[in-house]
């Protein structure tokens, strides 16, 4: 009898773990779909320093990030690789704390908490410019 009560037990422990690393793997699944480039103004003036950071608005995508050149242009990239995932995103613009010429970027911009900044990505290539101001 204590072997066949320990069946339904091993049997739902397996179909657990399947359903468990289905989960997990089908959120690992998502390559990204897409790349997101653009220029960062402040108050009509190229911005030369600084990062531009997408954070999904619904979770669950890996945060993009990318560094602002000296001609105010930036290009997405994921711990995955260049681009991300299609979806709506929170959009930050913080400081290069290794350029101190980019310190004068608002606060209001570094916090998904304060951002006014959004962005729908689309599949595909997408231009994204952000005007900035004080």
């Amino acid at each position: 009898m204590t072997e066949l009560s320990n069946k339904p037990v091993f049997a739902a422990n397996c179909w657990g773990l399947l359903f468990l690393a289905l989960m997990v793997t089908g959120g690992c699944g998502k390559t990204n779909d897409s790349t997101v480039t653009g220029l960062v103004t402040l108050d009509g003036k190229l911005l030369n320093g600084g990062n531009v950071w997408f954070v999904s608005d619904g979770g669950g995508t890996v945060p993009a990030a990318g560094a602002i050149d000296s001609s105010g242009r930036y290009q997405l990239k994921t711990s995955a690789g260049p681009g991300l995932i299609a979806g709506n995103y929170k959009v930050m613009v913080k400081p290069d704390e290794a350029k101190p010429e980019s310190n004068f970027i608002p606060r209001v911009y570094s916090s998904t908490g304060t951002t006014p900044l959004k962005f729908t990505v689309a599949a595909g290539e997408n231009d994204c410019p952000l005007q900035l101001k004080r």
